[in-house]
């Protein structure tokens, strides 16, 4: 049958035309599989990377402002991040209620919780645990090493953990460290009380020194990130109630690589001029602040 078709084009067209339409099939295919692979090479290459969401401080949103804390579990979730931080200061006084709205928040988070108590928290430290299971954790990703600490423990404590986990670290990955309070910044008191950590930079900062590539930390923000003894250091906390005129930062939205390249994007919430969020004056009558002791 072949040869007959092959016949009849040959006298319908010539043979030498019957041959033209193959060899142009041919450079067709050709031209196709060629376009297909230099469309495939011009595809942009994406750098595999851990992306995580990092938020602290936030209890003011607990105790006072629950719409902003709903509003932010659900933009959370829209990151599709591998992994949310949660670096302390969930609670105001402790109580019971301010627990259970927690709770409701947690629930609200889609991805895996990782957490590092602030010093509130702590105060209600059988709550805490029950919810998280620990105070010191390491997180290993294909890309970097994460690791959390107690920052209301003292420094012998810390060291502790962290000593036998050195050797632990894949040193070809950026390594991490996350607490809640801000390793650089010097003691605080209130009404001639300690309130957050128990030890100052210079006891802390010179161990870390080449350890370390990165410390993010949860309390109160400061205005731009530093580099001490080798490290650079992001303040990632959301802040007070009242204290700017202006849209609250409620998290940071972060990506790592195993070269090292870590970017860290501030999430903003808006809101009215009207909200109540910039009508506050004295932070000390907030749900948060009202007990005795406390800021």
């Amino acid at each position: 049958m072949k040869q007959a078709n092959k016949i009849i084009i040959d006298r319908l067209f010539g043979n030498n035309c019957y041959r033209n339409m193959i060899g142009i099939r041919r450079w067709m295919r050709l031209f196709i599989i060629a376009n297909l692979l230099i469309a495939i090479l011009m595809l942009p290459c994406k750098v595999l990377a851990t992306k995580f969401v990092v938020v602290g401080h936030f209890r003011d949103l607990v105790t006072d402002f629950q719409d902003i804390l709903f509003e932010m579990a659900a933009a959370i979730n829209e990151e599709n991040a591998d992994y949310v931080f949660l670096l302390g200061d969930y609670v105001g006084t402790g109580t019971e209620g301010e627990w259970q709205t927690l709770d409701k928040f947690l629930n609200r988070i889609e991805a895996p919780i990782i957490s590092s108590p602030g010093n509130h928290d702590i105060e209600s430290l059988r709550n805490y645990l029950w919810r998280f299971g620990y105070l010191y954790y390491t997180l290993f990703t294909d890309d970097a090493n994460f690791v959390f600490v107690n920052s209301s423990d003292n420094v012998s404590l810390i060291k502790a953990y962290l000593e036998p986990m050195w050797p632990a670290l894949d040193n070809a990955k950026p390594t991490l460290l996350l607490t809640h309070h801000i390793l650089w910044e010097k003691i605080r008191y209130y009404k001639g009380k300690r309130y957050d950590k128990s030890f100052e930079p210079d006891e802390i900062l010179p161990y870390l020194e080449g350890r370390l590539d990165f410390i993010l930390s949860g309390d109160v923000p400061d205005s731009n990130p530093k580099t001490l003894q080798g490290i650079a250091m992001y303040p990632v906390g959301m802040g007070f109630a009242g204290l700017k005129k202006q849209d609250p930062v409620v998290y940071f939205a972060g990506e790592i690589d195993k070269s090292g390249q870590l970017k860290m994007t501030p999430r903003y919430v808006q809101l009215g001029d009207d909200h109540p969020w910039y009508k506050v004056i004295d932070r000390r009558k907030l749900a948060g602040n009202r007990k005795k002791g406390y800021w």
